[in-house]
């Protein structure tokens, strides 16, 4: 266990843009627990819980990784390496030292003061530096940082657009696995609409009796459905939001495909986007 951590105001900037004073506290006792017991967020914490956790995780291990360096090492005894001190006779004064003046004393000892200031100064200086160095390379793959160019950084967590996926839409298939295919599918969303909007056409898609089967016309939707370009913005844009019901005519979602000439038309348009 460990009995302090840096708490860097990145992580108070992060934590204070959270409106949710519940949801706040949550993300302060996520960070604690982590650094100073080492315990992860429970796996039902809110996504905005999570993303705190993974922005802040990296430096707090840095941290307890240079904090247990310098435990196990540092300065040696001045004491050390010193020869013993041999206890003899002179048989004159050819040997011995002039007495040094008290000024002369205090002289010495400021000036040995100074020099393990400047060495201190230099010890924490490295450690700075190493830690800049840790923190580059222990960047979670699950995280990528999209260079602007302004001099802010965002990172994507592709578990939390994943886990948010599986949460918001129970009636579609699940995804099981991170591939290469759905990474640049969600940083393009990502870059295009932002965190919030992803989730909410996750939403729109689990409202939407078209799109999750449930009036029985349709059962092609997916992860990788949603997340193509076009189908994004048809879900976004609310065009397979449930309509009333009128006479003769469908619940909702897109016209009735039982007519030959609109069947021959979605084939021809493509099966798989409706």
């Amino acid at each position: 266990m460990n009995q302090s951590f840096l708490f860097y105001a990145s992580f108070y900037k992060a934590i204070n843009r959270i409106k949710d004073p519940a949801v706040k506290l949550a993300a302060y006792e996520a960070i604690t627990a982590y650094a100073i017991e080492g315990t992860l967020p429970d796996d039902d914490a809110p996504d905005v819980v999570w993303m705190v956790f993974e922005m802040a995780r990296p430096n707090i291990d840095a941290n307890i990784k240079n904090k247990t360096n310098g435990s196990k090492g540092g300065r040696g005894s001045k004491t050390e390496n010193k020869p013993p001190v041999l206890n003899k006779k002179t048989t004159g004064l050819e040997n011995e030292k002039p007495p040094v003046s008290n000024s002369e004393n205090h002289r010495l000892e400021n000036s040995a003061s100074n020099k393990e200031l400047e060495l201190d100064k230099e010890l924490e200086l490295d450690k700075e530096l190493e830690l800049d160095k840790e923190e580059d390379k222990e960047i979670s793959s699950d995280e990528e940082i999209l260079s602007s160019k302004t001099p802010t950084r965002t990172r994507i967590n592709y578990k939390s657009i994943v886990k948010a996926f599986n949460d918001s839409c129970p009636s579609l298939p699940q995804v099981q696995k991170l591939t290469d295919g759905r990474r640049e599918a969600i940083k393009a969303r990502y870059q295009e609409h932002g965190f919030n909007t992803i989730c909410d056409v996750f939403r729109k898609a689990e409202e939407s009796d078209f799109l999750t089967g449930r009036n029985g016309r349709w059962n092609g939707c997916s992860f990788d459905w949603i997340m193509k370009p076009s189908n994004f913005v048809k879900i976004l844009e609310g065009n397979y939001v449930n309509k009333v019901p009128v006479a003769g005519g469908p619940l909702n979602g897109p016209p009735d495909t039982t007519n030959p000439f609109l069947q021959m038309l979605n084939e021809w348009e493509g099966e798989d986007e409706p």
